[in-house]
C-alpha cells in the first residue's frame, strides 16, 4: 500500500476551543440548497 512506503504519524498541534452555538428560532434550514434542486420540466 501507498501509505505503507511512507513514514508518517501524528501531527502535534495546539487545542481549539469552540464558542458556545447561538440559537436562533427563526432559521429554517433547506433540506437542499437551492443550486441542487433540478426544475421540473412537466
Amino acid at each position: 500500500h501507498l501509505l505503507g512506503m511512507i513514514p508518517y504519524g501524528p501531527v502535534p498541534h495546539e487545542e481549539i476551543a469552540l464558542p458556545e452555538r447561538i440559537y436562533n428560532q427563526n432559521y429554517e434550514r433547506a433540506v437542499l440548497p437551492p443550486e441542487l434542486y433540478v426544475p421540473q420540466k412537466y
